[in-house]
């Protein structure tokens, strides 16, 4: 149990215990939809290409199904939750699209990339956590860690 629910998980354990499961459960069904929607066209595609109604497997619509489910199953998380989860998979994508370009050699090896995405989605995690609790000194501490993070990222760049 995170050390910053102590205090409500004292006067209330119950309370706490309760939505601490049921939005772990809400976070498991997301996830199981997602898989389980996938497979399921996936499976439906392979099946109508079995039968010969369909003579194209494209990783295009590989790319489709994918978009379908996340747009799907993202419904079933809260919505406070969402832009964290879109600052999680940025980074996972962004990495993906870059192996893409580099395997078909559309971009040259970038040094410290790792390094440059693990700045950019810390500065993104730490702005957003930043603005929760707006004050207008904490909004010039966001920009200040986003701006670290995005000077660090460029030292590493520069000086591998």
């Amino acid at each position: 149990m995170p050390l910053y629910v102590e205090p409500r998980f004292s006067s209330s354990p119950v309370g706490v215990i309760s939505k601490t499961t049921f939005n772990t459960l809400r976070s498991s069904v997301f996830l199981a939809v997602f898989v389980a929607g996938y497979q399921t066209q996936i499976c439906i595609h392979r099946n109508i290409m079995l039968a010969g109604w369909s003579v194209g497997n494209s990783k295009y619509l590989y790319w489709l199904f994918g978009l379908v489910c996340a747009v799907v199953s993202i419904m079933i998380e809260q919505e406070s939750r969402r832009a964290e989860l879109a600052m999680y998979v940025l980074p996972k994508a962004a990495e993906s699209i870059y192996k893409i370009l580099y395997r078909k050699n559309i971009v040259k090896g970038v040094k410290n990339w790792d390094v440059m995405m693990f700045s950019v989605a810390m500065s993104l995690i730490m702005v957003k956590k930043k603005k929760r609790h707006i004050r207008s000194y904490q909004i010039d501490e966001s920009f200040r860690v986003y701006a670290f993070c995005l000077l660090a990222m460029n030292h590493c760049l520069n000086h591998g």
